[in-house]
């Protein structure tokens, strides 16, 4: 039995639904759904596809093919939870949160009598996905540092992942605390827009009385990129070709999956993440010339070929003095600065995403970039050195500007029905 009784989480989940009225999403529901009639069979088959929640090792939506749409969820915990009281509330929520996922990994609606809406007769789910499928829709959960701080006497001080805590302020950053931190991590990523969403909407839903929405963000990727190719961002170029193979089990245990060094609940599938959100100044970039941007980035933005210079496209005659037509050294491209970055620390899992999200006020230009999700063993010693150099050395960093940060530790993935995420931790 979780600590706190499940009879008392219940209730006091309720009591403040009652105190602090219904809940309202957060979130606009977007996408723009075509009518049936415009839906090709590859559509269809995406509809149709779908990825278990359980498994042996690692939580869906590491490993599994990126979809074509991100919604994640940053939330904080209620300021009440502490000690065992406030673990009890957190495995409940855990436990009913798994149980959602579940559900809607296979498409389906979820269980009446699940979450705290129940005590107040309305709908287990809220509806906007009822036939569309399970659109290969996944969901990841992890843990924000502060869940593990000692104020909240939530876990034992052995149970805290190495060095999890906030990121350094690294040069060039401009964060803003609404797109940064978090307490706990969903990411839904599907290919349906309406099913991620939907997917966020009904969690924060069960959360109420626990931990509430503190940030939302949302990504999309090209739709109609072909299968193993990497899509283009919107800088034009294409975004994650150059990075960790997880298949090749020696590079992922060395580099993606927790090790023997990790706490006990870390082991056979956890690992740790790095959110940023990335803006990317594109009225600037729109008017750089082609040589330029290649220059920048270090790749042929037709085709995505290293140039010569870079980390990968370096012969035996290289000169690394050697300067493009804007006096630019190859030293400094994006593809050399990170692919030496990731040699000297150990390389990193990328899911990027593009997100466009209105126009910044201040300049009214795009507020549009990046949604960097990188997964990787031990984020103290490879992402954090790893940007430190990129921070430094990057010709790219003229043109972006990190305003979101945030980081946690994944669990492994639930081994079945009777299993939970963050079961090790909090059972």
């Amino acid at each position: 039995m979780t600590p706190g009784g499940d009879a008392g989480r219940r209730l006091s989940r309720r009591r403040l639904l009652e105190i602090g009225g219904g809940f309202a999403a957060g979130a606009a529901i977007g996408g723009g759904a075509a009518g049936a009639s415009a839906r090709d069979d590859d559509v269809a088959q995406n509809a149709e596809a779908s990825y278990p929640f359980d498994g042996p090792h690692e939580q869906a939506g590491i490993t599994t093919p990126r979809q074509r749409h991100l919604a994640l969820a940053a939330f904080t915990l209620d300021d009440g939870l502490h000690g065992a009281f406030g673990r009890g509330e957190l495995a409940g929520l855990m436990q009913d949160w798994s149980t959602a996922a579940r559900a809607l990994a296979a498409g389906q609606a979820l269980p009446e009598g699940l979450g705290s809406s129940a005590g107040l007769g309305a709908p287990a789910d809220t509806g906007e996905a009822d036939g569309l499928g399970p659109s290969g829709l996944t969901i990841t959960f992890g843990f924000g540092p502060e869940v593990f701080g000692t104020e909240r006497d939530l876990v034992r001080a052995a149970d805290r992942p190495g060095r999890l805590e906030t990121l350094p302020r690294f040069a060039g950053d401009a964060l803003e605390p609404r797109w940064s931190g978090g307490d706990l991590l969903v990411a839904a990523s599907a290919d349906d827009a309406q099913v991620a969403v939907h997917a966020i909407r009904n969690l924060a839903r069960m959360a109420r009385g626990a931990a509430g929405l503190h940030w939302l963000q949302r990504g999309f990727l090209p739709e109609t990129a072909k299968a193993g190719e990497a899509p283009r961002n919107l800088m034009g170029f294409r975004d994650g070709q150059s990075m960790l193979d997880h298949r090749d089990q020696v590079s992922a245990g060395k580099f993606l999956w927790s090790g023997s060094d990790a706490p006990a609940w870390m082991r056979g599938g956890g690992t740790q993440l790095v959110v940023r959100r990335i803006r990317m100044q594109l009225e600037a970039w729109d008017t750089a010339t082609l040589e330029h941007q290649e220059a920048t980035v270090g790749r042929s933005k037709g085709d995505g070929v290293f140039l010569p210079g870079t980390a990968a496209g370096r012969g035996d005659d290289y000169d690394g003095s050697a300067v493009d037509p804007d006096g630019r050294g190859a030293e400094g491209s994006h593809a050399t600065v990170a692919r030496d970055a990731a040699t000297a620390t150990g390389q990193i899992l990328r899911r990027p995403y593009s997100y466009a999200d209105g126009v910044v006020e201040e300049t009214g230009q795009l507020d549009a970039g990046l949604i960097f999700l990188a997964f990787q063993r031990s984020i103290p010693d490879q992402f954090i050195p790893m940007q430190e150099r990129i921070a430094r050395l990057d010709a790219m960093n003229e043109y972006t500007s990190p305003i979101g940060s945030a980081v946690f530790a994944v669990p492994p993935a639930s081994r079945g029905p009777k299993d939970w995420v963050g079961s090790g931790l909090l059972g």
